[in-house]
């Protein structure tokens, strides 16, 4: 059969075969980019509500409780979903022997330290009503952990959107009830306890959609097997370590340098580069099975996949450091307020971040999904103390504006690290086709947003139409088998949308 070449280099028959997959990997992804966004709005609102009911004294309890918990059972969150993603996806019979033991692996490393760590603090002095929080807290924190396990059969499935009903439907009845609560008298043990409830109902819930839709893998207690699960995690659970400590020293050090009102600015900075975060997590959770089926030669290959997702996120947050970057300023402003200025040229020298970080976490995933973990460790280990020698020069000498610039040259270390190391995998990196659109549709609204910099509310829309008529203008000229991964896109929402109508019908 003979084949015609696209303007990117890639067959017809290649374009046409990954054509459908793409559309899948944005469906999955808009499922769990939609799951994350409200989930977060709901925990938001409960954070605020028990600071404004209870007080600064109670609320101080509670942030100590969730720190201390989420340390004690940082094990319980190794990366054990992500081995079962994995493998299930490759092949979908060993979901049996994968689940049973991702659940007991998750709750063997969480609530046995908890306990301890429980018995040592009650030595050491807590009290019993933080005890009591403390072991609430750590009880939903497990129930967390132990629904991403069904969580990670819907990913290797392709059916995320069932992770999006479970997990907003959990946020949202937890926080109304809690919400209800507090204003009914109950304090922050009752608050703490119906937290702990809302948790193991949506492990219960994750698991029982998973019988009715997916499989009905057997539970079995088998510790070696558990240990077997955590072992093959270990390169992902360092490499999970390894990440927070690139991510949180620069903060710890600038403490330890510099007044907590420095602190304080960097962090308003650096908590707005977080919430950008959503949208990488988001393509990852969709790519992953994906990632772990195909191979090199496979067609389409794991390397058409994987630049596909790259040029979604650019698409995405490209534009979204750019113009964080030109109108940093009132966006610290409208956000904070005028006290918290300095942090305007944090946000602006953490910008490149946002862009980044998703080159990285994708470039990550596809390692961990071709079984290539422990070079992600090692990458993230020799960056991280890369990032903790640069801060020792660059904070004491300019403050938060050197933690924030430490912060994104290590991202750019991080990021082309692991590219260059994964060229074997991805093959050939078709730049133009991944970069170009989003560049110059970015520069474009750079241009139109530079003027009024001073003011959110005409440069933002301008921004905003600008870059999507320049990067849609040229996406339908230059590639127009991606344009028409949007159309393919809109019929399997619609096609998901029908279909969850019809299976709540029925229940």
């Amino acid at each position: 059969m003979s084949t015609t070449a696209t303007p990117s280099g890639v067959t017809q028959d290649a374009a046409s075969a990954t054509r459908p997959r793409a559309s899948r990997i944005l469906v999955n992804a808009g499922f769990r980019g939609v799951a994350d966004v409200g989930s977060k709005i709901a925990t938001a609102a409960l954070y605020i509500f028990v600071a404004r009911k209870l007080g600064s004294e109670q609320f101080g309890i509670y942030s100590f409780a969730l720190a201390f918990v989420g340390l004690v059972t940082a094990l319980g969150f190794f990366g054990q979903d992500i081995v079962l993603t994995r493998e299930v996806a490759r092949d979908h019979t060993r979901l049996e022997e994968y689940y049973s033991n991702a659940m007991l692996s998750r709750a063997l490393f969480s609530l046995p330290p908890l306990l301890v760590a429980l018995g040592v603090a009650s030595i050491a002095g807590m009290s019993s009503n933080t005890a009591l929080i403390v072991l609430l807290l750590g009880v939903g924190f497990t129930g967390d952990y132990m629904v991403q396990v069904p969580f990670a059969a819907f990913q290797a499935y392709e059916r995320v959107e069932f992770v999006a009903v479970v997990l907003i439907a959990q946020r949202w009845v937890t926080t109304t009830i809690a919400i209800v609560a507090l204003y009914m008298g109950v304090g922050l043990v009752g608050v703490v306890g119906i937290y702990c409830v809302g948790s193991l109902s949506a492990a219960a819930l994750g698991t029982a959609m998973m019988y009715r839709h997916i499989a009905r893998p057997p539970l079995h207690f088998d510790v070696r097997g558990a240990m077997r699960v955590t072992r093959e995690a270990l390169p992902i659970g360092i490499s999970f370590v390894a990440l927070a400590v690139l991510f949180r020293v620069d903060m710890s050090m600038l403490a330890i340098f510099k007044p907590a009102t420095e602190v304080g600015y960097y962090g308003a900075a650096y908590k707005l580069l977080e919430t950008t975060a959503f949208f990488t997590w988001a393509v990852n959770v969709a790519v992953l099975p994906s990632l772990s089926r195909l191979t090199p030669t496979s067609r389409p290959s794991v390397g058409d996949v994987y630049q596909r997702a790259l040029k979604l996120l650019m698409a995405i947050t490209l534009p979204i450091a750019v113009g964080a970057a030109v109108l940093a300023e009132p966006i610290i402003t409208l956000v904070y307020g005028q006290d918290y200025s300095r942090a305007a040229t944090a946000l602006a020298l953490l910008a490149p971040t946002v862009a980044l970080f998703p080159i990285s976490s994708v470039s990550a995933q596809l390692f961990y999904a071709q079984g290539r973990r422990p070079l992600v460790a090692i990458v993230y280990g020799l960056v991280g103390l890369e990032n903790i020698l640069l801060n020792l020069i660059l904070i004491p000498r300019w403050s938060l504006f050197g933690a924030a610039l430490g912060t994104s040259i290590s991202e750019v270390l991080v990021a082309g690290a692991l590219m260059v190391l994964a060229g074997q995998m991805r093959g050939r990196l078709h730049v133009r086709r991944i970069l170009t659109g989003a560049v110059l549709g970015s520069a474009a609204a750079a241009a139109v947003m530079l003027p009024l910099n001073d003011s959110l509310l005409p440069s933002v829309p301008l921004g905003i139409v600008t870059y999507f008529a320049v990067l849609l203008t040229y996406e339908r000229l230059a590639f127009p088998q991606d344009f028409s991964v949007l159309h393919e896109l809109i019929g399997q929402v619609r096609a998901r949308l029908a279909g969850a109508t019809a299976s709540g019908e029925a229940a």
